[in-house]
């Protein structure tokens, strides 16, 4: 009887971490393909210190995303590509200890996308504003991984284009 009990603790101990260890490869495969590598992600931060503006996010769109509590802004630092009469891209950053990212795309009179995401790439949800209905709809992470990785992909070239010297 205790062989037995032996063998099946033993046993145990073997298949758990191989079942953690399978968990892990598949987290690992999901942010594998992002374009925010950790050197990219170093760039932006780089981009935001050097190039940045302070910002209030407004609660509207930081609440739901869980950066804030109800009614409260979140403070953080960013940098915006683009025109507003047609599409601006933003990169955040917190200003506290947050270590979540925020991405967005703004399509003038269109529709505005917000990402918040892990700094591996990894999407934690996302609220897509329609500007022509006032309607906004929340995005589960899997749902909006794709079109995330399309924005952190536009980040990852423009990042090199804004620390490029100018002469």
């Amino acid at each position: 009887m205790a062989n037995r009990l032996a063998s099946l603790v033993l046993a145990a101990l073997t298949f758990v971490p191989a079942s953690l260890q399978a968990q892990n490869s598949i987290t690992s495969a999901a942010t594998a393909s992002s374009p925010l590598t950790a050197d990219v992600m170093n760039k932006m931060l780089q981009l935001i210190d050097s190039q940045g503006v302070d910002r209030e996010l407004i609660a509207p769109i930081a609440n739901p995303l869980a950066l804030s509590p109800t009614g409260k802004t979140w403070a953080s630092r960013s940098v915006t590509v683009g025109d507003t009469a047609t599409t601006l891209h933003g990169f955040y950053v917190s200003r506290g200890s947050d270590q979540d990212i925020l991405v967005t795309i703004s399509r003038s009179k269109i529709s505005i996308h917000v990402f918040r995401a892990h700094r591996n790439g990894k999407a934690v949800m996302a609220i897509f504003k329609d500007l022509q209905t006032n309607k906004a709809t929340m995005h589960a992470p899997k749902e909006a991984q794709h079109e995330l990785n399309t924005e952190l992909a536009f980040w990852a070239v423009e990042v090199d284009e804004a620390l490029r010297p100018r002469h």
